[in-house]
């Protein structure tokens, strides 16, 4: 079928080779555009990748290809536009083939279309990106030369292109004293580029962080603020364990009406998984709800998870895994925990403490309960039951045949969990009461010496409500 009859809603072409992708029947501007939209949108699979290109080639190189050949053939140049040149560049400058943008934009040259702003800019942003200042300084120079202005863009990929410290500031400088930065994202990009060795710096001088804000606000105002930024200082602080003053942050980008995302909870939840800081993530847990609104979602609780895993603390486990089912949150990795753990033995033999965590913990984690008696209760308790039963008999596992099917009967209905419940705690203040018990376990003993159905039956409740249908 011509590409002319292609309708706007049209999926792109996926799991072919770059060679399959027709080209027009008829060439005009606009069957030029859409072909060269159809190679860049295109998309293999990493399975299909040596199986359509063998090992030394790639489906992006092979779209590069043809788009140099495309622009190179002179039958066709008189249908070249503008927006289909910006659409290959995109797709050359993502995929890092910089010399190739190159070649074509010296092919360009002879064909007089006139390029604006926006294109060298994704061009400079791309090449600064790759630290390539050979490249990027060809691309400028030809920015110049067609007569087309630099603009805060342009010197925002100049601030990406450089790596000293010394040299950004002066670029910074420069910027205020020709009123570059009056625009205020052109302000925030800068900032951008510069918080992270400025908080560096800071903080090795030994101050605190709100110090640091007030130093930014006398040199470039009250408008530097964003979430890149925010996310930058996080970064250096939680990097230190600073966890106090990562909430001090937190609430200066909530005074300046500056959200935080999801990306900024990961950061702090990642720092406090590597410090073993379970107190110190549901802090951020509870900062993050209260002034923010924002919830936990899979990575997250991976995160989380992991960090009480490793911790061996089985009630926290035991509500994370809850949650994060009722929230259908559930990761590749936190199942494989869970359901490696429901599949091992609790025979009497003697065990390392790791081994008997390892044993125990996915059996005393399972089954999202609503509490309320009902029969769906008492089904699901009973299959853990027999799973602990079959678990610590003396016979092996492989004599129980319906072992596996009780495992897979039991994970299967956590992870639907979703569709009927809801919790009705928040989560870090079910997290803090979790905690507070395993470590009163671990005090008394209680972990150690009780067996796995005691644990089964006495560790945290987790409440929660039917979804109304």
């Amino acid at each position: 079928m011509s590409n002319q009859l292609r309708t706007e809603d049209k999926k792109g072409y996926s799991e072919i080779h770059a060679d399959r992708i027709p080209r027009p029947d008829i060439w005009s501007p606009l069957s030029f555009l859409i072909y060269v939209e159809d190679l860049t949108s295109s998309s293999v699979s990493r399975n299909m990748q040596h199986q359509l290109y063998g090992a030394h080639d790639s489906h992006a190189a092979a779209v590069a290809r043809k788009l140099e050949d495309l622009f190179s053939d002179p039958s066709v140049k008189k249908n070249f536009t503008v927006r289909a040149f910006d659409t290959a560049c995109v797709f050359l400058v993502k995929h890092s083939f910089i010399p190739t943008t190159r070649v074509l934009f010296t092919r360009m040259d002879e064909y007089e279309l006139s390029f604006n702003a926006g294109t060298f800019n994704a061009i400079l942003r791309g090449a600064a990106s790759l630290k390539d200042l050979h490249s990027y300084t060809f691309f400028l120079q030809t920015m110049v030369r067609r007569g087309v202005k630099p603009n805060g863009e342009t010197w925002i990929a100049l601030l990406i292109a450089i790596q000293r410290k010394s040299v950004k500031l002066v670029i910074v400088g420069t910027m205020r004293e020709r009123g570059i930065l009056d625009r205020t994202s052109t302000l925030k990009d800068a900032v951008n580029q510069i918080i992270g060795d400025e908080v560096v710096a800071h903080l090795e001088s030994g101050q605190e962080i709100t110090a640091f804000f007030d130093f930014m606000d006398r040199n470039y105002g009250l408008d530097w603020v964003s979430v890149s930024a925010g996310n930058r200082v996080l970064e250096e602080l939680g990097g230190r364990g600073l966890l106090l003053q990562c909430v001090d942050v937190l609430g200066f980008m909530e005074q300046r009406r500056t959200k935080p995302n999801l990306v900024t909870l990961k950061t702090l939840l990642g720092h406090c998984s590597r410090q073993l800081d379970l107190d110190g993530a549901i802090q951020v847990l509870r900062v993050f709800r209260s002034l923010f609104r924002i919830y936990p979602e899979e990575g997250h609780f991976h995160l989380l998870f992991k960090l009480a895993w490793r911790k061996q603390l089985l009630n926290c486990c035991r509500v994370l895994w809850r949650y994060a089912c009722m929230a259908a949150a559930v990761s590749y990795w936190t199942q494989a925990f869970v359901t490696g753990s429901l599949a091992l033995s609790t025979s009497s033999q003697q065990k390392s403490r790791l081994e008997a965590w390892r044993c125990t913990a996915g059996k005393c984690i399972v089954g999202v309960r609503h509490g309320d008696g009902n029969i769906d209760d008492a089904l699901r308790l009973s299959t853990v039951r027999q799973l602990v039963t079959m678990a610590g008999a003396a016979t092996p596992l492989s004599e129980h045949p319906r072992f596996a099917l009780l495992r897979k009967k039991v994970v299967t209905t956590d992870l639907e969990a979703a569709k009927r419940y809801r919790p009705t705690s928040a989560l870090a203040e079910k997290l803090e009461e979790a905690l507070a018990m395993d470590r009163r376990w671990f005090r008394e003993g209680t972990f150690k010496d009780s067996s796995t159905m005691w644990k089964v039956e006495n560790g945290i409740d987790v409440p929660v409500k039917r979804k109304s249908a």
